[in-house]
């Protein structure tokens, strides 16, 4: 036999929070089409008293395909803000054949524009305003860097003066398929600090717990 189930949700709730209470459920009918049964409204079973907990029994059920509600929408929740690391940059780039000459090989020139712009993050991440570049020094090529290779740079802060600023830029040519890095190219650029008439202006010290190493930090590439 079909025992039908009509619930309703309390006095003062809105039903789509007790989407559950909203629905005529018909249980336990072992044959035959559930509308030829009789006692209640459009054939269907006289509504049981037995609902789910939280909701209340009604006399009049509600329509056999009760209209569905949308839930509440949730307003998006503005990610925190977080400073930036400071006195350092990273970044990755990919290698198209634009970028190389007709070896396959990256240009020189397209690598140094790459570390320079990587420096210059840095250098205006310490320093908190507008720096230009001053010098380059010491660039080593190690190993070609060819067509589908990823470059990944890392700078850093090494030493600062009282406008200028010393950053270390190591490139690393990664193999996109094995996941292997290998140092390609190092090299040192010299920043200095400009404030608002053009001239040059003191930068903070050194964070605490920084190097002054020119050598490549191998545990902190990208």
């Amino acid at each position: 036999m079909a025992v039908r189930v009509c619930c309703h949700a309390p006095p003062g709730v809105s039903n789509h929070l007790f989407t559950f209470c909203a629905g005529n459920l018909t249980t336990g009918f072992s044959g035959g089409s559930v509308t030829s049964q009789k006692g209640g409204a459009a054939g269907l079973p006289t509504c049981s008293r037995r609902c789910p907990r939280g909701c209340l029994p009604g006399s009049d059920p509600l329509p056999r395909h009760p209209r569905r509600y949308a839930p509440p929408v949730t307003p998006p929740v503005t990610p925190p803000t977080t400073p930036a690391p400071r006195s350092r940059a990273r970044m990755l780039e990919l290698v198209f054949p634009k970028d190389t000459n007709y070896h396959g090989t990256a240009f020189g020139g397209w690598v140094l524009a790459l570390m320079d712009k990587a420096a210059s993050v840095a250098a205006v991440r310490h320093a908190g305003g507008n720096v230009v570049t001053a010098r380059m020094d010491g660039v080593d090529f190690h190993v070609p860097i060819r067509v589908g290779d990823a470059v990944a740079l890392d700078a850093r802060v090494i030493r600062v003066g009282r406008s200028s600023m010393t950053i270390r830029v190591d490139v690393y040519r990664e193999n996109m398929a094995s996941g292997e890095q290998q140092l390609a190219t190092g090299g040192l650029f010299t920043f200095v600090a400009l404030g608002e008439d053009g001239k040059p202006r003191p930068v903070p010290p050194l964070p605490e717990g920084s190097t002054d190493s020119e050598q490549p930090d191998y545990e902190a590439r990208p």
